[in-house]
């Protein structure tokens, strides 16, 4: 009964669906109460019957672990500082959920895995589009609050999301679907028509990287770019930009182009703040709060920067153990013998996107980095399109 039970969920693309959906969840659902309490009820069902799952199979990998383990640093200073229990678990336990359910669903059936994710990420880049068109003030009148939630907030959703289409569609196929290729052009038009500079940036970069991947003169380029450099390089950017603010030289592409003044929209002041804090408990940090609880405490909804963000609520030790993610995933993948697999290139570029949209600000929703990191993580299963048959057996 259990194992059939099991191939219903893990066999069926519809399921999978609905699990994503669950998942990942849209934001606007916050704004109708009784909607909002039901889909709570249904995420906590199945969180409990994902990690049971997971648990019961007696196969666990490395990458939960470094997860387990970044989120644990986040926690004790949760325990001994903050004392906000109730939002961190809400919170980590939605990310550790869709890691588990990713790692589960493509060692079971990569098949149905794609073809169900691909589905529910489809339905969400569509009705965010259209929504723009119907509700023009907003959902409830709320400026700026579409299917998916406020632009920001949707940002890692729709870039990520549209970089791991590619991914797989590669993957698959060898080539882009048209679905595909209009998906990403229309995830290009809502942030153009929504003025979010960060996600049309990335779109265009992964339009000219797929472009690029299919130009052999290329070649020697792709066989440098690696999660290690990347992650680097990212962290040279975040010092210069949150610590040395050197974006004065840069006045020319973020005021005449980008349209920003050079206080990024006021967000080095919200960084000083932030870095005041984290002198104050710069080993474990100040631990994690509701936003809104932050605000009326210490002034500061989030530190609008990832890495300052978790210098903040976790200290040196949390941003090591998620640095630590990252270097894992580039040993991983220097395991493999994919050097001129395109596939997993648009994955590493989905690391780059990450990166360069969480700079200057903190996605609150990023479930899709955690879908990532285990499609990435379990490369070599999906490129020999093995499935896991240990629920069978």
């Amino acid at each position: 009964m259990k194992h059939n039970f099991l191939k219903l969920i893990f066999n069926n693309s519809i399921f999978i669906s609905i699990f994503y959906f669950v998942l990942i969840l849209p934001r606007s659902i916050t704004l109708f109460p009784k909607l909002d309490n039901f889909f709570d009820i249904l995420s906590l069902l199945m969180y409990m019957f994902i990690i049971v799952v997971y648990i019961l199979n007696k196969k666990y990998s490395k990458i939960q672990l470094y997860l387990f383990l970044f989120f644990f640093s986040l926690f004790i200073p949760t325990l001994f500082k903050s004392h906000d229990y109730m939002f961190y678990i809400k919170l980590y336990i939605n990310y550790f959920s869709v890691s588990l359910f990713t790692e589960l669903s493509i060692k079971y059936n990569f098949e149905v895995f794609y073809k169900g994710f691909k589905r529910v990420l489809s339905i969400f880049i569509i009705f965010n589009f259209v929504s723009l068109f119907l509700f023009p003030n907003g959902i409830m009148n709320i400026k700026e609050y579409y299917f998916l939630g406020y632009d920001n907030a949707s940002i890692i959703t729709i870039v990520i999301g549209t970089t791991i289409l590619c991914a797989l569609d590669t993957i698959k196929n060898g080539k882009l679907s048209k679905f595909t290729v209009f998906l990403v052009f229309i995830s290009f038009l809502t942030y153009y028509l929504q003025w979010a500079v960060s996600c049309m940036v990335n779109i265009v970069l992964l339009i000219l990287y797929i472009i690029l991947l299919n130009n052999d003169k290329f070649l020697f380029i792709k066989k440098r770019i690696t999660i290690k450099k990347i992650t680097y390089l990212s962290l040279i950017i975040f010092l210069s930009l949150v610590f040395f603010r050197i974006q004065n030289i840069f006045e020319f592409l973020i005021v005449d182009i980008l349209h920003k003044d050079l206080t990024i929209t006021g967000r080095i002041y919200i960084w000083d703040r932030c870095i005041y804090y984290i002198r104050c408990n710069p080993i474990i940090g100040m631990g994690v709060y509701d936003y809104s609880t932050r605000t009326n405490l210490y002034n500061i909804y989030h530190a609008h920067s990832t890495y300052l963000h978790i210098l903040l609520e976790g200290g040196i030790v949390s941003l090591l153990a998620y640095l630590n993610i990252f270097f894992k995933l580039n040993k991983q993948i220097n395991k493999l013998n994919f050097v001129d697999n395109k596939g997993l290139f648009i994955l590493i570029f989905g690391i780059f996107s990450y990166f360069f949209s969480t700079l200057v600000d903190v996605i609150h929703n990023s479930q899709m980095i955690y879908i990532l990191f285990n499609l990435i993580f379990f490369y070599s299963i999906i490129r020999k399109d093995e499935n896991y048959e240990n629920f069978s057996n």
